[in-house]
C-alpha cells in the first residue's frame, strides 16, 4: 500500500513538472513570436517613413514658384538614317 502511494506520488510530481515545463516551453515561444512581430512592424513603419520622406523632397525638388523656364541643357535628336545620307549627298 505504501508503495502505491509512493508511485502515485511520483507519476503526479513528473506530471506536473512535464506541464510546467510545457507552460515554459509555450511562454518562451510567445515571447519570441511577439518580439520578431514587434521587429516586423518596426521595419515597415521605418521603411514607409523614408518612402514618404522621399515622396515629399522629390515633390520639393520638382516645385518652382519662378514662371520662366530654366533649360539645363540642348537637346537635339537626330535620325541616323538621315545623317548617312546627308554626307553622300554631299559629294
Amino acid at each position: 500500500m505504501f508503495n502505491k502511494a509512493k508511485i502515485t506520488a511520483a507519476i503526479l510530481l513528473s506530471g506536473i513538472a512535464f506541464s510546467s515545463a510545457t507552460n515554459a516551453t509555450e511562454v518562451s515561444l510567445e515571447q519570441f513570436v511577439s518580439g520578431m512581430v514587434f521587429q516586423a512592424v518596426e521595419s515597415t513603419k521605418l521603411e514607409l517613413n523614408h518612402g514618404v520622406q522621399k515622396a515629399i523632397l522629390t515633390a520639393n525638388n520638382m516645385i518652382t514658384f519662378d514662371e520662366s523656364e530654366i533649360v539645363a541643357a540642348k537637346v537635339t535628336i537626330t535620325d541616323l538614317e538621315s545623317a548617312k545620307e546627308q554626307p553622300e549627298k554631299a559629294e
